[in-house]
């Protein structure tokens, strides 16, 4: 908003919409004390583009995925399908953070890759499964699996031969034994050619729940709504 009232024209429409949208969210954001999570505006905007990013990229996965499929179209790039501007994405200068999931999940040779469920009971553990997508010609080369944890140590699941054949394919499948881990971790999948170079790669968030965080509180819990608003 401010760089367009300084280099736009501050009284057309979008631009005063904009600008209104803006002071909503901030009272809501106080009225329902979320302002202690988001005191800034930007944060609370960026993290709904992640948002939306990773939406993006999971459908695109799946439509990708799905042989039955003849083609797609993605529409809404930026939150709530309006676009400052009259309808204009200025990819090239100003590309939104749901940008960059819809680009990464549209590259010709890409590796889906799924961990679930995402929260994970340590006991029961997770499947991980990597379907290979490719819109080119064959290529081969290394696939690697590895789970790292917050603190950055990494544990390798698999490092094998692979090929990504063209079309759609079924790469990797094995079940993540979980019984010793807690925390958050990323699953990060490659596949590498013969000289090293990447030619495809992802990553998924996981978090894993130890059997004794799961017990029921012992104390009473009571929720109090100073604002009638429940």
């Amino acid at each position: 908003n401010e760089r367009f009232a300084k280099s736009g024209n501050p009284f057309v429409p979008p631009y005063r919409y904009h600008k209104d949208m803006a002071q909503w969210i901030r009272d809501v954001l106080q009225e329902s004390r979320l302002d202690a999570v988001y005191p800034d505006l930007q944060k609370f905007c960026l993290d709904q583009q992640e948002i939306h990013s990773q939406g993006n990229k999971r459908m695109l996965e799946a439509i990708r995925s799905n042989s039955s499929t003849g083609g797609y179209a993605v529409h809404a790039l930026t939150g709530g399908d309006w676009v400052l501007g009259a309808g204009l994405l200025d990819l090239f200068r100003n590309p939104k953070g749901s940008y960059w999931g819809t680009k990464e999940a549209n590259q010709p040779r890409y590796l889906a890759l799924r961990a679930r469920p995402r929260n994970i009971y340590a006991t029961q553990g997770a499947k991980i499964t990597i379907t290979g997508i490719n819109d080119l010609e064959d290529v081969a080369g290394k696939l690697s699996v590895e789970v790292i944890s917050a603190d950055g140590t990494s544990e390798l699941l698999v490092e094998k031969d692979a090929s990504l054949v063209s079309g759609i394919s079924a790469l990797f499948e094995r079940k993540l034994d979980t019984e010793e881990m807690t925390g958050s971790y990323t699953v990060r999948t490659r596949l590498t050619d013969k000289d090293d170079s990447i030619v495809a790669q992802n990553t998924v968030a996981i978090d894993v729940f130890a059997h004794e965080r799961l017990a029921a509180p012992k104390a009473n819990i009571a929720v109090l709504d100073v604002n009638n608003s429940l």
